[in-house]
């Protein structure tokens, strides 16, 4: 009887035990919206394109899941409303960084950003010195707001540089710690006389000089994305772009200009980026929310990668003197953090000791107000 007894005990102690394990690593598959009211999905959308929709929105903060689309690693589009896969398409290249619209009205010169590197700081103190000299030689100097170099006081960590150099126009670029997953910032959106661009192929004086405000990053185990809004000259509106590791993709639904959208860079989970945008339809002239989704390879929730923001003059060849300018380009209400219910506003402590740059200073005027809010502008 005793026997019995011990016997029955252990088989539920282990059935308990096999039970803990079973809920700690099952991974269980999104199979219905009844749990998910809150996200829309087309009825005509089922099977695996609705479950890897669902995988994806869930992690999206409710504000983002009004249009999106999911591009995921073998290039397969997905839509939560059927419509939307026809607005998205992949810009043709023409040269090593000249993008063309499907139509072969525009194209854009692509700017390039140097990804951010590690170095290691070591305890001798000769060493100590020549990577301080290193590190800020690296840093370019902005008068507005020159930052700290935080490396001179880490001894024995790693810390990152983000050369303040380039080769495919002028910018403005402000990039963070290695530390978060989720940005936000309102930007304004230069239209009409404040923003002269030459990327209409018509014009007898094309050259390809494109405006962008831009966001994105680099990963915590690497990769690289910048994401945002391209100019149009021929059309004086604004269309996304989505830029994964050098492979753009693009968005025929446009912005207008001369207003003030909100643009949303985060992580939803692991390998995965979305570009959330919300403002003035181009066509409609309603309000509406985009957000676009890809796989990328060495981003991840929770922190870790770096953030950035960006004005620039996308050029090929680069030329200082093309007569280009972009004028009031306006950032504030700057949010970062690890998610939509985890974030601060960007304060100088958020950004990167080589993280603040003009490049160049002859070139770009920034009416700096704090970490989170400026002005840009730039003439060339």
């Amino acid at each position: 009887m005793k026997m019995n007894k011990v016997l029955m005990v252990g088989s539920l102690a282990s059935a308990l035990i096999f039970s803990s394990f079973s809920s700690v690593f099952a991974q269980p598959e999104v199979n219905s919206t009844a749990s998910h009211a809150d996200i829309f999905i087309d009825s005509s959308v089922q099977g695996k394109d609705r479950n890897v929709l669902l995988n994806f929105m869930v992690d999206l903060e409710p504000n983002a899941r009004e249009n999106v689309v999911y591009e995921d690693a073998n290039g397969k589009l997905y839509a939560n409303k059927p419509e939307l896969l026809e607005k998205v398409f992949k810009y043709k290249k023409t040269s090593d960084n000249i993008i063309e619209t499907p139509d072969g009205k525009e194209g854009y010169a692509l700017p390039v950003d140097n990804l951010p590197t590690k170095i290691v700081l070591h305890n001798e103190q000769s060493k100590q010195d020549e990577n301080k000299a290193s590190v800020s030689n690296s840093v370019y100097k902005d008068s507005s707001c020159a930052a700290t170099l935080k490396s001179q006081g880490e001894i024995g960590t790693q810390a990152t540089q983000h050369p303040c150099t380039g080769s495919t126009g002028p910018y403005r670029r402000v990039t963070s710690n290695a530390s978060y997953s989720w940005q936000s910032h309102y930007v304004y959106l230069p239209g009409g006389s404040e923003i002269r661009d030459n990327n209409n192929k018509a014009s007898s004086s094309y050259n390809g000089d494109a405006g962008y405000v831009y966001v994105g990053g680099q990963g915590a185990n690497g990769g690289g994305v910048d994401a945002g809004l391209i100019h149009s000259t021929l059309y004086d509106n604004w269309g996304m772009l989505i830029s994964v590791d050098g492979d753009p993709i693009g968005y025929t639904q446009r912005f207008k200009s001369k207003q003030n959208v909100n643009m949303k860079f985060s992580i939803p989970s692991s390998n995965n980026i979305a570009l959330t945008i919300s403002g003035i339809d181009y066509t409609t002239n309603q309000n509406t929310t985009v957000t676009i989704g890809r796989q990328a390879q060495g981003f991840v929730p929770g922190g870790g990668n770096i953030l950035k923001r960006l004005t620039t003059i996308g050029q090929k060849p680069q030329n200082f003197h093309s007569g280009s300018y972009l004028h009031n380009a306006h950032w504030y209400n700057s949010l970062i953090g690890n998610s939509s219910m985890n974030y601060h506003t960007w304060s100088a402590a958020d950004t990167n000791a080589s993280g603040t740059c003009s490049f160049t200073t002859d070139v770009v005027r920034v009416n700096y107000i704090n970490a989170g809010e400026e002005t840009d502008n730039i003439d060339i």
